[in-house]
Parts: structure tokens; sequence; C-alpha cells
């Protein structure tokens, strides 16, 4: 045994380190090696993942119903029109007929009916329009007549001495000078308790062929207390047409009469006015102004 280590001493020890070496060139060969087959995979990963990535990024910008309606509603351009006492903008039925509701929520749990009809009207922007009627849904509270007006005014860049209110009371209810140039009063019948001839012959007259308007009702409920709902009232051709957009699509009633059927005895209808005659078209300035919201 000791005679055979003896005499293989040299070689051994020449083959060891040579085995070493050849073992950590293999190392490195191999590694080298695998290092070429996985390059390949990689770049093919990469490039897989790129794909991907990319794909994904096309799904983030996939249309919301919502800001596919607003996209559609952009192409009317949104122009007051010249000469009209009776604020309105330009508008289709197919804004209304494919109208996406800002909220989940059940109908009586909505406080939101102003934003819902700025948003159907397309002057205010999806995430504004979604951050407004979310705020007005969780603190039930609405938005105050004045401030919409301030908003549309902002909107539309109208001198602020130009638009105003005007009113059609309830002469049962309400007592006020006939000479007042921005109320006026309606008179209930017994067929027609809440004036639905009157503001029917005022639109007739007043609103133009493909515009709508903005029409806010008050509601005398049971504690000689009144609640307001604003809806969207739009002339197709020479048909006039009645929108609740808190009710989607299959808010559209063809006659007022059968959109108040069961809602109660009117206070009052309040459209916006000018006080002056618009001298040329107005179009949209700018859809995302502050819509000023009371916490009550």
């Amino acid at each position: 045994m000791s005679s055979y280590i003896k005499n293989s001493n040299s070689p051994i020890s020449v083959d060891l380190k040579q085995t070493k070496k050849n073992k950590k060139n293999q190392k490195n060969k191999k590694k080298g090696n695998y290092t070429r087959r996985v390059l390949p995979v990689t770049r093919s990963m990469e490039k897989k993942e790129n794909r991907q990535f990319k794909s994904l990024l096309r799904i983030s910008h996939i249309e919301t119903p919502l800001q596919k309606l607003y996209r559609m509603q952009q192409s009317t351009n949104r122009t007051i029109p010249e000469e009209q006492k009776l604020f309105q903008i330009t508008a289709t039925i197919e804004q209304l007929h494919n109208y996406v509701n800002l909220t989940t929520l059940e109908i009586n749990m909505r406080s939101d009916c102003f934003i819902q009809s700025l948003f159907a009207a397309a002057i205010i922007k999806v995430s504004a329009a979604k951050i407004a009627s979310s705020f007005a849904n969780i603190h039930d509270t609405g938005i105050v007549l004045n401030d919409a007006l301030n908003y549309i005014i902002a909107a539309f860049g109208i001198p602020r001495d130009k638009l105003t209110t005007y009113t059609f009371y309830n002469s049962d209810i309400y007592k006020m000078p006939h000479s007042d140039p921005i109320n006026h009063p309606f008179y209930p019948t017994p067929s027609d308790d809440n004036g639905v001839s009157t503001i029917t012959n005022y639109l007739d007259i007043n609103l133009l062929p493909n515009y709508l308007t903005f029409m806010n009702i008050s509601f005398l409920n049971d504690e000689s207390s009144e609640d307001s709902h604003a809806i969207v009232c739009i002339k197709v051709d020479e048909r006039l047409l009645f929108f609740d957009p808190q009710h989607n699509g299959e808010g559209l009633y063809e006659t007022l009469y059968e959109y108040l059927y069961g809602m109660g005895r009117v206070a009052q209808y309040v459209f916006f006015w000018f006080s002056e005659r618009l001298r040329k078209p107005i179009t949209l300035k700018n859809d995302s102004c502050h819509l000023r919201i009371y916490k009550y």
C-alpha cells in the first residue's frame, strides 16, 4: 500500500492538480454554456412579459361605459345658441338613450339629481361628476340652485349678470306680484293641478329642436315644506321629451304629465334664463369647474 503511494505520489499529485484545474475549467465552461443557453430564453421571456405588460396597459385604457358615453356626448359641441332667453345647449337623443348612471345606489338613496343632469348634458367630466355624485349621496345633500347656476356660468364663460333663474310658481301656494319679470304664476285647474300645460307650452315655444335645458321642480310634501328635483327637458326635432337621469335610459318620458304622475303637488318650476339675449353662440370652455356642494 505504502509502496503504491510512494511510487505513485508524484504522478498522482500532478493528476490531482490537473483534475482540479480541469474541473474548474469544466465548471466555467458549463457555467458559460449555461449562461449562453439562458440568454435567449431570458430575451424570449422579456418579450413575452413586454407583450403581457402592453396588453395590461391596453386593458387599463379600455373605456368604461361612463367614459364612452362622455366621449359620445362631446361630439355635440355643447353650444348655447344666440338670441334665446331660455338657457339651452345642443344635444342628441342618443346621449339620453345610452345614459349610464353615476351611481349604483337605490333611487331613494340618491341626492345627486342636478349632478346627474349636468353629466347627461355633458358639461361636467366623468371624474368630477363621480366625485360630486358620491359626496352628495354619502352626505344626503344636493346642490343649491344658485351653485348649479354658478357652475354653468363658469363652464361656459357667461357674464355673471346675464344668467339668472326663471320661476313658474303655483298661484294657489304663493302670492307674488304679477309684475315680477322672472317669476310667473301658473294656475292649477281640476284637470291640470300641476300646471303641466303652462310648462309644456313654454318649452314648446322657447326650446329649440335638438337642444336641451334643465328644469328644477319643487314638490310640496306633507309637512308643508318643499323637496326639489332636477331633470332634463329635450326637444328632438319638434317632439318634447322629459328625462330623469337618475333612472338611466329608462327615465325618458313623452309628456310632463306622465313624468309627474303620482309624484305629488308641484309648488314651482325653475329654469335658467338669460336677462339679455346672447349676440353670438357660446361653446363650453371648461368641463371641470369647481362644483360647490354643501354638507348640511
